[in-house]
C-alpha cells in the first residue's frame, strides 16, 4: 500500500506508533456531502449512558447539522 510505520520509545515513558496510508477518495464520493445535508436541521434525542456510543453518535449527527439533546438515561428524557 506504499505506507510507513514508525514507533518511537522512550523506556519507563511509553511508545507512540504512527501509521500513513496513501488514502484516496473513492470514485462516486461526493455523494457523502448530499446524504449529510438530508439531516440538517433534524431534531434528535439521543440516549445512552456514557459506557455506550451515543457520545460519538450526538457528535456525527451535530456535525452534519443536526440538534441533538443528549440525556443518560430514558427516565431523564421524559418531560
Amino acid at each position: 500500500m506504499d505506507g510507513h510505520i514508525s514507533v518511537e520509545t522512550q523506556p519507563n515513558t511509553g511508545s507512540t506508533f504512527s501509521v500513513r496510508l496513501p488514502l484516496r477518495p473513492l470514485p462516486g464520493m461526493s455523494d457523502a456531502a448530499a446524504a449529510a445535508s438530508e439531516i440538517r436541521g433534524l431534531s434528535c434525542l439521543v440516549i445512552g449512558g456514557p459506557a455506550g456510543l451515543a457520545d460519538d453518535l450526538a457528535t456525527y449527527l451535530r456535525a452534519d447539522g443536526a440538534s441533538v439533546t443528549r440525556v443518560a438515561d430514558l427516565a431523564s428524557a421524559r418531560p
